[in-house]
């Protein structure tokens, strides 16, 4: 979106050749998409986001959950390795915390 916004307007008012500016926003678009295949399949490197319908879901430290953000099909999956009845709250583990850890990052 915007490399290729920025590159488009750097080409048409003659700042840079079309040539370079199609190589940058190629650059751009390819390290965007290597880095969200390479570098979010690592557990040490943790992205956090607000997500409304992920945060209404309350913590149960029992619970072996995971939230990841699924890149090609540009949605949230909350996965929870127990099965919730109906009208059963359904929970998440937000992982070992404090109850001030738990307060100020959580609510």
């Amino acid at each position: 979106g915007f490399a290729l916004a920025l590159a488009a307007g750097g080409a048409a008012t003659g700042m840079i050749a079309p040539e370079q500016a199609l190589n940058g926003a190629l650059v751009v678009g390819m390290s965007t998409v290597l880095t969200n295949i390479f570098l979010t399949k690592s557990e040490s490197l943790k992205r956090y986001v607000l997500c409304p319908f992920v945060d209404m879901l309350n913590h149960k430290s029992s619970i072996q959950s995971d939230v990841s953000y699924e890149y090609f099909g540009n949605a949230f999956t909350a996965l929870a390795e127990t099965s919730f009845g109906p009208r059963e709250e359904v929970c998440l583990s937000y992982g070992q915390r404090s109850n001030d850890q738990l307060l100020q990052f959580y609510g």
